[in-house]
């Protein structure tokens, strides 16, 4: 069994959600920015280009 702390667990939970909502962000935003550019990002070459898109914002949260 692991020996962390409940402080520690619940430190990690925190963190974990905090980048959630970091990414969540980023992808609202990229999102928009597709859009706001007329990407029409729920059909053919507008998802593909939202897809590869999404695959680099990835990148960055690894």
């Amino acid at each position: 069994m692991s020996n962390i702390s409940e402080e520690e667990k619940a430190h990690q939970i925190k963190t974990s959600f905090e980048v959630d909502e970091m990414y969540l962000g980023a992808l609202d935003r990229l999102r928009e920015e597709l859009i706001s550019q007329g990407i029409d990002i729920d059909s053919g070459e507008g998802r593909k280009t939202f897809i590869r898109a999404v695959r680099k914002l990835n990148e960055r949260f690894v």
